[in-house]
């Protein structure tokens, strides 16, 4: 968890939405969606 923490402060220093987007798509991709919502406690 700590490298895309690391990652996603570095793309918010940028500034740049499309960026973000493409990081946090890339992040869901890599940890799978069904992962991180029930991590975050909500239903997919």
């Amino acid at each position: 968890m700590f490298q895309f923490t690391e990652t996603l402060n570095a793309i918010l220093a940028e500034n740049d939405d499309s960026l973000l987007a493409e990081a946090l798509g890339d992040i869901a991709k890599a940890r799978g969606m069904t992962q991180i919502a029930k991590d975050a406690g909500i239903g997919r």
